[in-house]
């Protein structure tokens, strides 16, 4: 966490971070079975509308959560070039 996101306080399985990327991984596990969607067997679902909507979701929220901890990361940048220039 520290080397990729500049968190440096102590992480444990209760922290949002944690459970957001836990939350993702276990969904990408769950995307990337052969055959867990139609879709994969079916291409024309793509285009029913309302159909992706659950991946649609989970990118969002996985989108969320990477941007949080880049502004983060940007924050904590800008100070420290404040601090030092």
């Amino acid at each position: 966490m520290t080397m990729t996101y500049g968190k440096s306080t102590p992480t444990s399985y209760t922290d949002y971070e944690v459970i957001q990327i836990s939350k993702g991984l276990r969904r990408l596990g769950i995307t990337m079975l052969p055959g867990a969607w139609l879709v994969d067997s079916y291409p024309i679902l793509r285009y029913v509308p309302g159909y992706l909507n659950q991946l649609k979701q989970w990118h969002e929220e996985e989108l969320q959560l990477f941007r949080e901890q880049i502004d983060v990361v940007k924050n904590e940048m800008v100070l420290f070039f404040h601090a030092v220039g």
